[in-house]
């Protein structure tokens, strides 16, 4: 069953990965047919959490270049 776990997430997480949404989408129900409902949905919540305050902090933390601070090549 951790095997069937795991790839769940890691298909999951690929398709997140690929399309940039996904992952709770697939994981939940795919996780809800191997266990119950509650234990699905709380197995899906911290991958996904972390997922989204990793998305956030990149975000935070990039250096975009400002198109309007580049200098002109004319």
């Amino acid at each position: 069953m951790i095997v069937a776990l795991a790839l769940v997430v890691f298909v999951a997480g690929f398709v997140q990965g690929a399309i940039g949404f996904g992952f709770p989408f697939i994981a939940t129900p795919a996780v809800a047919m191997l266990l119950d409902m509650r234990t699905a949905v709380v197995m899906v919540l911290l991958p996904t959490l972390a997922s989204v305050l990793d998305r956030k902090s990149t975000r935070l933390n990039s250096s975009h270049t400002d198109i309007s601070r580049m200098p002109s090549s004319a």
